[in-house]
Parts: C-alpha cells; sequence; structure tokens
C-alpha cells in the first residue's frame, strides 16, 4: 500500500513456516520482509533462520544448501555456517575471512508453528510469544490450517478490519442489532478486544437465523491474532488464528488456523462445526480482499459514531515502528461527525 506513511515491516514477530514443512535436515528458501532467507531444521531438530545468500560469492544457501550437524552447507563451495551465522569451515583454506558470516535470526516453535521476529534495526526480541496460546487445551479439535492470501496492502491496515464493526453488514451481510463494543485492554504488545453481538440474519447451513454471540480478539504484535467465539446458536465455541507475515513492501501474507470445541462422544459433529467456522472464517476473507486491495490509508479518518475502536488500536500499533516515524503522523485526533473522539484504552 503506497499511500500508507509507515514502513511496511514494523518490529515483531511473524510466522515464516509449519514446523511439519521442515523435517530434520530440510532447507527451505524463504522471502520475507523483502529478503531472501534460508530456513534449516538441524540434526538435533533444533530450527535455524540466516540469510540466504552466501558473502562468498552469492549463493543461495536455499537451493542446494545441506545440513552438516548443527551447520548449514553452501552448495556453491561448501563454506559452513554455524547457527549463529559465522562460518566455521571452508574446505580448502584454514583462514576463514573475519567477514564470512551471516545475520543469524531469532526463531520461535510452539504449536506447530515457526516464526521469527523482525526488527528494522536488528535488534533482539522485546518481547516474546506466549508458549501456547489462550484457551487451547485437550478439548479442541485438531487444528485445520487454510488456503494462504497474498493480499497487496499493510499488514496493520488488515488487522485494523477487526476494530471495525460498521462494515459488516455491507461488506459480510450481518445485520447487527445489538452491539456492545468494550474498551480495549493493552499490556505492551498484546492487546485484546472483546465485543457482543446479535446478528438477525446469520447464513447457517443455507438458513437465515438469529446469533448471539461473543468474541475475544487478542493481538500479539500485527503479526498474531487470535478470535475466541462463543455462540448462542448451538455452534458452540471455536477459535481462529490469523497469521500475517510481510513479503515485501507492497504485499502480505495471510493464513489461519482454525479449532473447535469437541462435541463430546460426536467426532463428526466437531469435524462439520470446524470446517463450517473455517468456512465461515475464509469467506469472510474473500469478502474483505477487494477492499483491502483497493482502499487508500487515511491517517485523519473521518469517523462516525459506531465506527468502531480504530483510533485507539491505531495508537497502540505506533509502539511497533520507529520513532521516527511517528513524530508526525496520526498525531491529531481522526475528524469525527457526531461524537467527540476520545482515548479509550
Amino acid at each position: 500500500m503506497k499511500s500508507f506513511p509507515k514502513t511496511p515491516f514494523p518490529s515483531g514477530w511473524y510466522r515464516i513456516a509449519y514446523s511439519q514443512d521442515l523435517p530434520p535436515r530440510k532447507v527451505l528458501p524463504l522471502r520475507y520482509f523483502g529478503q531472501d532467507l534460508v530456513l534449516y531444521r538441524a540434526d538435533n531438530g533444533t530450527p535455524h533462520l540466516l540469510d540466504a545468500h552466501c558473502p562468498h560469492l552469492g549463493a543461495h544457501l536455499g537451493h542446494g544448501g545441506t545440513v552438516d550437524g548443527d551447520n548449514l552447507r553452501c552448495p556453491f563451495h561448501a563454506w559452513a555456517f554455524e547457527p549463529t551465522g559465522i562460518c566455521s569451515n571452508i574446505p580448502y583454506t584454514k583462514r576463514i575471512p573475519a567477514q564470512a558470516r551471516l545475520r543469524s535470526w531469532p526463531l520461535y516453535e510452539s504449536q506447530g508453528l515457526i516464526a521469527t521476529y523482525y526488527h528494522p534495526q536488528g535488534q533482539a526480541p522485546s518481547w516474546h510469544l506466549p508458549n501456547r496460546f489462550p484457551w487451547l487445551d485437550d478439548n479442541w479439535s485438531t487444528a485445520s490450517r487454510s488456503r494462504r492470501w497474498e493480499v497487496h496492502s499493510h499488514i496493520q491496515e488488515i488487522d485494523e478490519n477487526n476494530m471495525d464493526v460498521a462494515h459488516m453488514l455491507p461488506v459480510h451481510k450481518a445485520l447487527i442489532c445489538d452491539l456492545k463494543d468494550y474498551p480495549l485492554e493493552i499490556d505492551g504488545p498484546v492487546l485484546t478486544h472483546r465485543m457482543f453481538a446479535r446478528v438477525d440474519r446469520a447464513l447457517v447451513l443455507g438458513k437465515r437465523i438469529k446469533v448471539s454471540f461473543e468474541a475475544e480478539f487478542k493481538f500479539y504484535g500485527l503479526g498474531f491474532h487470535c478470535t475466541y467465539t462463543q455462540t448462542q446458536a448451538g455452534l458452540g465455541e471455536s477459535l481462529t488464528l490469523a497469521m500475517l507475515t510481510p513479503i515485501d513492501a507492497e504485499t502480505v501474507e495471510l493464513q489461519t488456523i482454525a479449532w473447535t470445541k469437541k462435541f463430546r462422544f460426536n467426532p463428526l459433529a466437531t469435524w462439520l462445526v470446524r470446517s463450517y467456522m473455517h468456512n465461515l472464517y475464509n469467506a469472510a476473507v474473500e469478502q474483505d480482499y477487494p477492499i483491502w486491495e483497493h482502499k487508500v490509508h487515511r491517517s485523519t479518518p473521518l469517523l462516525c459514531e459506531g465506527d468502531g475502536q480504530i483510533m485507539p488500536y491505531r495508537r497502540w500499533a505506533n509502539q511497533f515502528y520507529p520513532k521516527q516515524e511517528n513524530s508526525n503522523v496520526e498525531a491529531e485526533p481522526a475528524q469525527a461527525v457526531g461524537l467527540p473522539v476520545t482515548q479509550s484504552v
């Protein structure tokens, strides 16, 4: 999104792979944050992420590179790089240049996900993802992975969509007749947003029904958000983890994982509800997609009562950008129609 006034690569944790895609000794070429990267799993099972191009003559270690113990060997001249990025062996010489090193990236692996921490100046992580995302326990179904989207937008614009309650009727055809949108709860890089709503024409299994639901959105920086939804129409409880990772300056990757609370002694019902809730989420993404692809960013939007927690969300998001980028951007309150704009975080 060329109109967005800040870097397309905010600092934070971002998904880069699923654990099942990286068996022992596997080497994966990746491209995120406008950079070529190489992910590999060492013989001891630990994943490592390095810059992709060898400092020697520029070969890409993700295409033909091989795992040697904890090290990764270049396919061109067999230089070996440790997980720290330092070159530890050159087969044809004992004198290793001091500059023979690659950038090593911090990694997180848990619950089948592999994530890395990005900072524009390469600083170490200032916070960490939880070892286990909230709500999940043995009473939830096996996770299902959705399709993958590439969205030509800014990562903050996509996440902000969760605050924009007024788009639900025109975009998602959900008529909300009763909505309670609670103030945001902030704990550093973690943001929690709750809402209660009654939808009087939700489409469920081909029929229009009234549905009441409570939803809790928990954001971990701009790269992860987990949505817990409890309905009162027999659909039970569902959990969706959305993961956004910038690919380059104009493209964001979006992937999701869904779970459903198990129906006791009825695995078929569990599978059907999980599939329905995940398809419902995928359909919502498809409806939002053309909006994200073609909208422009408004630093001072013309907001009205009922638009949701958009400006508080933006103020929270400012912490993930370099300080100089926040000095003159969104310093003024949003233009408002019919209400004062207040800080509600």
